[in-house]
């Protein structure tokens, strides 16, 4: 998109339009002086910061300092007197604030209340609180550090000062200590005072156009900008602060200068769109909302006055569509304009019309600010003193992120200001480093795609699992026909209804598969295996393998509405199933029923389907996953590796889940014994806990949500396994992990995560790696399984780094055993991946009614 000479005229018109019709709104009645020594009527603003306060009278995040380093011969008591002479002439630097009738009020006091101190710690005094309703709003420290050499820093509270009265304060104040230096009269304090201007601006009436054009602008907004904090979000924010430092070079600034040219737009502008770039892509939303404060300095009486006339102005800007660069700067630009045509509105007033769920948690309407200051300040001139800036660290924040800019000779130069509980100094880091690099890249190639831009060089593939070679030539079944020829009596199934060896496994299984080639079964076609957690089930599954087919599970506790569903949407011609649910599907096989000879083996290719299982719709409709033999056997040799082999393993929940695989086939492809434990046991405490009293297991893998309901009516201690406890299928809290480790230090347990496309789990938890203050929330998705590698991905499919929000994920494994594709993301906690993904080359399985397969 470029921008004619005529259309940048015409925005330039609209810019300078917005600020002239502000200044005439503001100006066309004067601001009258009224009596001092009646009680003044807070403005908004003051209002509200009364109000917060009252709520945290102990915090320091509303202090404003104005800190300069003074070298030379000081007249100590020439300067103490004139930091007071700026209160007489400034009544609001002498005010106390206090309830009057059940209303704030500002009453003056005296210039000598103003305290001056000499010595002292620089940080304990500007933490200090202040007493507001019993002492002014500015106090002094003037401290030695050399000699010839001193630190003045003032500290006053943001109810009498902001950002613009820092400059002319320290100017004012140079004057004043010229005039005590020199013996010359003071100047006369000036006849409107700020209390004057908070009268005048209460018998004001807000424009109703103005505050409806608001109100509208920002209906709908979400109470919280998601951010990837590291931690999450307290129930009272803390006023804690870290900053690091943000620097734009010279090359990048005269960049942005030209674009902005280019566009019609500012410098701030193109700032303004990186920023919301940058903010869309890591909190994972098109809908932006960024606080940038204004002067609020619209009537020319207050131009000079010191007071809290600092207003905020939230440009919410739409990210959506995947916009090119400059396609969203001329969103900015339209955003910017707009606001500034209607900045007379206090915010306070928005946010009463507005009416945003409010908390202790976080500040309304939007939680990241960003401030540049285009015009660098001026140094005050003391007399025989040489008076440099000094910049002290930011210790306090009311906001998420602060972005702050200023204007140098060399470019910009400022601090991006984090909570400090929310974020850590790396994460912060890194978002600088990304608003650089996006801001580099928009302003080179502003006819791409927002979401192309790199955030770093050479987007890191994600983490990676170690890498292992495997046999994966040997299917399934095969892996455990090799161990009942090898181990023939070894036990293999132990259930409620019965015991099966390794050999009658094996055999019993060949039987049915022999009935389902003689009637005709296809080789990959699914087989539905309805029945419930007895020795039927293994024998089904195993012998619809042995014929070459894939297995379909269903559980018997289905509604025969959603079993029906199933069957037709996966085209399932036979049903494999027991006496009790036989009347349910017409034509089904009862698995204790077949008898004859057993099959003889066949080959099945590593590629062909070895089942199809339906998701739980939980995000949608529930879909058929198709699973190949060599994708399970990939993730069986790599849950071996990490859990161990001959293990005994205990099956408790629904082997129409993904979940149960880990369970049934991580016990019998490696020798060990899957213990089939019944509904009513695995949902009854007491029961379960006998049943592992009298037969305890090495593994169990089960939903959080599981165990928390059997520990919440039982011993939690007698419901755990041996040697490993896998949680997995849901997010799983910190709190039960403490739980288990409380009752069983010495027990391995993991979280994985994998959707149902990814073959059961491709990444695991260790729990006992996660240090305590990472604790928090969820237990984090961990790391890859061996072979597979995990990328983050934006919605488009383009990798973003770690510490983004994401809608899409992808994990495949670097060997050929499979290829993925993905779902879902996360922020990552420190040494977990971000991500989890497919190990399934065919994400759907359906027949239509005509037979044809569709994927």
């Amino acid at each position: 998109m470029t921008v004619t000479d005529s259309q940048r005229s015409l925005i330039q018109q609209r810019l300078a339009g917005a600020r002239r019709a502000a200044a005439r709104a503001a100006t066309h009645t004067t601001i009258p002086a009224g009596d001092p020594g009646t009680p003044a009527p807070l403005s908004p603003a003051q209002a509200r910061l009364w109000f917060m306060h009252q709520l945290e009278p102990s915090s320091a995040a509303y202090h404003v300092t104005a800190t300069v380093r003074l070298a030379g011969p000081l007249d100590v008591a020439a300067l103490t007197a004139a930091i007071r002479d700026l209160a007489t002439r400034h009544h609001v630097l002498r005010s106390r604030f206090a309830d009057h009738d059940g209303a704030p009020v500002a009453v003056i006091g005296a210039a000598q209340d103003v305290p001056v101190e000499v010595a002292g710690s620089v940080e304990a005094f500007r933490q200090r609180p202040f007493r507001l309703d019993e002492e002014p709003p500015l106090r002094a420290l003037i401290s030695r550090t050399g000699p010839d050499e001193h630190l003045l820093l003032l500290v006053v509270h943001h109810i009498a000062f902001d950002a613009w009265s820092v400059d002319l304060a320290l100017h004012e104040l140079a004057g004043l200590y010229a005039a005590r230096v020199a013996g010359r009269p003071l100047p006369v304090a000036p006849a409107v005072q700020y209390a004057d201007y908070a009268r005048w601006q209460a018998g004001r009436e807000t424009s109703a156009a103005d505050l409806d054009w608001w109100v509208e602008r920002l209906r709908g907004l979400a109470p919280v900008l998601d951010l990837p904090t590291d931690r999450p979000r307290p129930a009272v924010a803390g006023a804690g602060a870290g900053q690091v430092p943000v620097s734009v070079p010279a090359a990048l600034t005269a960049r942005v200068a030209e674009l902005a040219a280019a566009c019609g737009a500012t410098p701030f502008m193109v700032l303004l769109t990186a920023w919301q770039a940058l903010l869309a892509r890591v909190c994972g939303t098109d809908d932006v909302p960024v606080g940038v404060p204004a002067a609020g300095r619209h009537h020319p009486d207050v131009e000079k006055m010191i007071g809290c006339f600092i207003g905020t102005l939230v440009l919410r800007t739409d990210c959506s569509g995947d916009p090119t660069g400059r396609e969203l700067l001329v969103r900015a630009r339209e955003t910017a304009i707009d606001a500034l045509a209607h900045a007379e509105t206090p915010f306070e007033r928005i946010v009463e019309r507005l009416q945003p769920e409010r908390n202790l948690a976080t500040t309304p309407i939007f939680q990241v600010l960003l401030n540049v200051l285009e015009q660098p300040a001026t140094p005050p001139r003391f007399p025989h003193l040489a008076a440099h800036d000094v910049e002290l660290p930011i210790r306090t924040t009311k906001y998420d992120l602060n972005l702050g800019l200023s204007r140098v000779d060399d470019g910009y130069r400022g601090s991006l200001v984090y909570r400090t509980d929310l974020f850590d100094e790396e994460t912060a880091r890194r978002l600088a480093g990304w608003y650089l690099a996006l801001l580099a890249g928009l302003t080179a190639e502003p006819g791409r795609p927002v979401g192309d831009l790199p955030l770093e060089p050479g987007v890191r593939p994600g983490p990676a699992g170690p890498r292992v070679t495997y046999c994966l030539d040997v299917p399934l079944h095969e892996l455990i026909s090799r161990h009942a020829a090898g181990t023939p009596d070894a036990p293999a199934v132990l259930a409620a209804d019965g015991r099966l060896t390794y050999a009658e496994l094996d055999r019993r299984a060949a039987v049915v598969a022999a009935r389902l080639r003689s009637a005709g079964v296809r080789p990959q076609e699914p087989v539905a295996v309805l029945t419930e957690r007895g020795i039927s089930l293994p024998v089904a599954m195993l012998g619809v393998l042995k014929a070459g087919a894939a297995y379909l599970p269903i559980d018997p506790g289905y509604p025969d509405g959603r079993v029906a569903e199933i069957l037709a949407a996966a085209g399932a011609r036979f049903v494999l199933t027991e006496a009790a649910f036989a009347g349910r599907v017409p034509g089904a096989l009862v698995v204790a029923g077949i008898t004859g000879e057993p099959a003889a083996p066949v080959r099945v290719p590593m590629d062909h389907l070895a089942y199809v299982i339906f998701t739980s719709g939980s995000t949608g409709r529930p879909k058929g996953v198709a699973v190949e033999h060599r994708q399970i056997t990939h993730y069986l040799h790599a849950v071996a590796d990490r859990i161990g082999r001959h293990a005994s393993y205990a099956l408790v929940s629904t082997h129409a889940a993904d979940l149960g695989m880990t369970n049934l086939f991580g016990a019998l492809s490696t020798g060990g014994v899957v213990h089939l434990v019944d509904r009513e046991t695995a949902t009854d405490p007491e029961a379960f806990a006998a049943y592992l009293a009298v037969h305890p297991v090495d593994a169990m893998k089960l939903v959080p949500s599981h165990l928390e309901l059997l520990a919440a009516h039982g011993d939690l201690a007698a419901l755990l396994p041996r040697r490993l406890l896998v949680l997995a299928g849901e997010p799983c809290p910190w709190e039960l992990i403490e739980r288990v480790e409380r009752v069983r230090p010495d027990l391995d347990v993991q979280v994985h995560y994998g959707p149902t496309e990814t073959t059961v789990s491709v990444l695991g938890c260790d729990v006992r790696a996660v240090p305590a203050d990472r604790r928090h929330g969820t237990v984090p998705i961990g790391r890859p399984l061996p072979n597979v590698d995990c990328v983050v991905t934006d919605p488009a499919g383009r990798p973003v780094p770690a510490g983004c929000r994401a809608s899409c994920a992808s994990a495949a494994p670097a060997s050929p055993a499979a290829t993925c594709t993905g779902a879902t993301s996360g922020s990552p906690a420190a040494g977990t991946a971000p991500a989890t993904g497919s190990a399934s080359t065919r994400t759907a399985w359906c027949r239509s009614s005509a037979g044809s397969t569709t994927r």
